[in-house]
């Protein structure tokens, strides 16, 4: 499984779009970044490849993590 962070809900969309391009189901739902626990609820996508049903992508929009990710 891949996890992306993203700053922005407009980037959310534009990786739903994309995914949803190249034969996965996407869903909107809301996750658990990587940030202090109970303050990590995210808007987020899971992508589902049609031909062996399990979730390969998932794409977090949290600023911090993105941060995180960069300087990592």
């Amino acid at each position: 499984m891949t996890t992306t962070f993203v700053n922005l809900k407009s980037e959310l969309t534009v990786a739903k779009q994309v995914l949803e391009a190249i034969n996965f189901k996407v869903y909107r739902t809301r996750t658990e970044c990587n940030c202090i626990d109970g303050q990590n609820r995210r808007d987020a996508i899971i992508a589902i490849h049609d031909d062996d049903k399990t979730y390969q992508v998932k794409v977090i929009r949290c600023k911090g993590c993105v941060k995180e990710t960069l300087y990592v």
